[in-house]
């Protein structure tokens, strides 16, 4: 159901800026150096494409489509035919201000998670989140790391900086978060401040820093435009007290010499302001583009412990439902279709095509999975995603 009935052009009246940013660079499947961030995937069987914009936080703010030229071609066929399908503005904590809906509903609204559409509620992986009162349902299962917090919190009271991937804990990302704003402002280039603090969760880690280097260059382009503003304002005292002196140094009135103190004192810290902003909008887009600190999973690009016992479950499986002549394939690149997904475990049949693919996935219901399991119906394969459980 819809949580508001707004109109279109009251909706798109701020989220309207955030999609010409996004068609004027275009939707990429990188992270941006700006506070937002593009990606894109298409479904085909709509016979369009679809385009998605998130904010800083990941929440999506506006989706709009174009008509493919066919079903085997997702080119978009005409680049000005821009149609608005969903377009949503945001509480702090998630819930739904107003929204615009024109066909297509959107089920991933804030910080990329899947919302009930009969309760309302936000799938989160270890447990269910109620942005109606910015609360979880159930305990924490790292509750004991913060004790003197309230176990059903959402990110600590800081909707606005930080995210909870997967409703477990959440100081990963506040260290990354703190820490790449820190070294942001205060380092170098060369330093390498990232690698000192501790941490439980490479990725939400990983996912403070993005928000620290977003938050850096949001906090830069403001002082940037601040500074510039005072800068100007000092400039055009100085120039005032010009004449005002000449204006009054017949009557011998020193008049002009506390304008020109305080015009000039704006000046400075003006251009002051300014310059930090710079560097520290220089800082942020050079780490953000660099991926400068960002750790890697300690157990390598085959998951946790948790997640490898799971595979290995699968492929047993796999080998008992595989018929005679076909392979059991692990952790390789999906064969015989054109496609760059590497399943966890594939059956392979006698022409060398993949027949049936298995996932193990730590949350299931998230937006990438969903994508995922669309081109493996595109391509006609058959597929199972089994949840490894926490």
């Amino acid at each position: 159901m819809r949580r508001s009935d707004a109109e279109r052009d009251e909706v798109l009246i701020s989220a309207g800026e955030l999609l010409n940013e996004g068609l004027q660079r275009g939707a990429g499947g990188q992270a941006s150096a700006q506070p937002f961030t593009y990606t894109e995937f298409s479904d085909t069987h709509l016979n369009k494409v679809y385009f998605y914009a998130y904010d800083h936080l990941g929440n999506t703010r506006v989706t709009y489509s174009q008509d493919c030229k066919n079903w085997n071609n997702v080119e978009p066929s005409d680049e000005d035919d821009v149609n608005i399908e969903y377009a949503a503005d945001y509480y702090p904590y998630g819930k739904v201000l107003r929204e615009f809906v024109n066909e297509r509903a959107e089920k991933y609204l804030t910080t990329l998670h899947q919302r009930d559409e009969e309760t309302g509620l936000d799938y989160r992986g270890a447990r269910y989140y109620d942005s109606d009162v910015a609360r979880f349902l159930s305990l924490d299962p790292r509750a004991d790391e913060f004790v003197d917090m309230s176990a059903y919190n959402y990110v600590f009271g800081n909707p606005v900086s930080i995210i909870d991937p997967d409703g477990r804990g959440g100081w990963d990302v506040v260290k990354g978060f703190a820490i790449a704003m820190a070294e942001n402002a205060f380092g170098t280039p060369w330093s390498n401040w990232r690698s000192i603090p501790s941490y439980n969760n490479a990725g939400d880690y990983n996912r403070g820093q993005d928000m620290g280097d977003a938050a850096s260059m949001l906090l830069g382009g403001f002082m940037i435009g601040d500074g510039g503003a005072k800068a100007t304002a000092g400039g055009v005292g100085l120039a005032t007290a010009g004449t005002i002196e000449g204006a009054t140094v017949g009557a011998g009135t020193p008049v002009a010499v506390p304008v020109a103190g305080a015009s000039g004192v704006l000046l400075g810290a003006g251009a002051l302001e300014a310059t930090f902003g710079g560097y520290l909008v220089l800082n942020a887009k050079s780490s953000l583009e660099s991926r400068k600190g960002r750790v890697t999973n300690p157990n390598g690009s085959k998951g946790n412990p948790d997640h490898q016992e799971k595979v290995g479950e699968l492929e047993s499986k796999a080998r008992s439902e595989a018929g005679e002549g076909e392979q059991v394939v692990r952790e390789k690149k999906i064969q015989g279709h054109e496609s760059n997904r590497r399943p966890d475990v594939q059956i392979v049949d006698r022409s060398g095509k993949a027949r049936k693919v298995y996932e193990a996935e730590r949350n299931p219901g998230r937006k990438r999975n969903i994508q995922r399991q669309q081109e493996y119906d595109r391509l006609e394969i058959e597929h199972e995603t089994h949840k490894v459980k926490p």
